[in-house]
């Protein structure tokens, strides 16, 4: 979690950064930076050449403060990957369940009974592996994304509120 401080009001803060930050739509050519911004809050990501769904994304709240306008940021997964990482557990927990029975149940488990139960654990590790090396792309775009909002914005690091 980081809150910055720019002392702009919120529209013109809301008016760079909309004139300095591509749409996620738009693939080609363009700023360093894509994302949504809204009246009150934004969420930007850094624009790479490859397609990285574990990016780090920047989720920002843009607030009054007098003449002044706090952000306050933390960093995710889209949600529709934090969905993704949720079905995927459950998938790979009901099916391990699922095939972890008959094994129980067995007295002396076959080869593809054992199979079925290193199957879903493969699918976890596979997920982890996945995540993680997303992550270490994007490992450097908080401080990206942070130093492109206090130029944006003239902003610098706000004490606590």
């Amino acid at each position: 979690m980081v809150d910055l401080i720019s002392p702009l009001p919120r529209d013109e803060c809301v008016q760079r950064l909309q004139a300095s930050t591509d749409s996620e739509w738009k693939l080609f050519g363009g700023g360093p930076v894509m994302g949504r911004i809204g009246k009150t809050s934004l969420r930007l990501h850094r624009r790479i050449r490859y397609r990285n769904s574990f990016q780090t994304q920047l989720f920002a709240q843009l607030v009054d403060e007098g003449h002044r306008t706090r952000l306050h940021c933390r960093f995710g997964f889209h949600p529709f990957i934090t969905v993704f990482i949720v079905v995927w557990c459950g998938f790979a927990l009901v099916l391990g369940g699922a095939m972890s029975i008959p094994l129980l149940k067995a007295g002396s488990p076959t080869s593809q009974q054992w199979l079925g139960v290193v199957i879903p654990f493969a699918l976890l590790a596979f997920l982890v592996a996945m995540v993680q090396f997303g992550r270490f792309l994007s490992r450097n775009d908080p401080q990206f994304l942070i130093d492109f909002l206090c130029r944006t914005l003239e902003a610098r690091d706000a004490p606590p509120a």
